[in-house]
């Protein structure tokens, strides 16, 4: 299986994070060929060219990131909302800030397979890094090292780990952080952190009939929507 390991290093934050995301690269190595992004700003050509020639099982983005994009420099959004279909089908796993809140829902809604990833801000305590580093990438190596299929035992053993690491806290604020974290996550998937649809006539659709029925009748509300903006277009023409 082939994986997509995105991991820029552009501030001091993501100096941190690049190395970080080391762990996932040795634990996806053995398993295939790894697409490893990082070391500097990474372009979004460069990432959408390796999802497209690749078509990597695994995808990974370590640090910044958006309620909406995962970034691959200052200015730079690599994956966004608009992307969400190019995660479908695939085991999405993030370290970064807010993604699981907006662009977390949507991947899922198009196909992925699960999205971690946390829903606010990722913060972390340099003078203890180790202990963040660990519960970062745990979800990761269970799945992939120890063979953990089960999406909600990965969650409740990524969990135990963020209290192992704040039992082995040094610090206060190291403490307070990795709760923060800890609370922040999300493993979105069917029968877990399931985003809830904030249309109540979506919520009435997906609880009587299910999410695939939504999704293709949202597939065709959208073509009917194209062919207006089209016909609107030859109109004025």
């Amino acid at each position: 299986m082939k994986s997509l390991v995105i991991r820029p290093k552009f501030d001091e934050v993501t100096g941190y994070s690049y190395r970080w995301a080391e762990d996932t690269v040795q634990v996806l190595r053995p398993q295939g060929e790894v697409c490893d992004l990082g070391g500097g700003v990474v372009a979004r050509g460069t990432v959408h060219e390796c999802i497209g020639r690749d078509d990597p099982f695994f995808v990974v983005h370590y640090d910044h990131g958006e309620e909406d994009a995962w970034m691959g420099g200052p200015d730079e959004r690599v994956i966004t909302t608009g992307d969400a279909q190019l995660l479908s089908g695939r085991i999405v796993y993030t370290m970064n800030c807010l993604s699981a809140k907006r662009l977390g829902a949507e991947a899922w809604k198009k196909g992925a397979i699960v999205y971690v990833g946390y829903a606010e801000v990722f913060a972390f305590m340099p003078e203890e890094e180790d202990l963040f580093r660990q519960a970062a990438s745990h979800g990761l190596r269970l799945y992939v090292a120890e063979g953990v299929r089960d999406l909600p035992t990965i969650k409740a053993k990524m969990v135990e780990k963020y209290d192992e690491m704040i039992g082995q806290a040094k610090s206060y604020w190291t403490q307070i952080w990795l709760t923060h974290d800890r609370d922040a996550l999300r493993v979105i998937a069917d029968g877990v952190d399931e985003p809830k649809e904030e249309c109540p006539v979506s919520r009435t659709i997906e609880f009587i009939f299910g999410r695939t029925v939504l999704e293709k009748l949202r597939g065709i509300r959208d073509s009917l929507y194209m062919r207006m903006a089209l016909i609107f277009i030859l109109v004025k023409l």
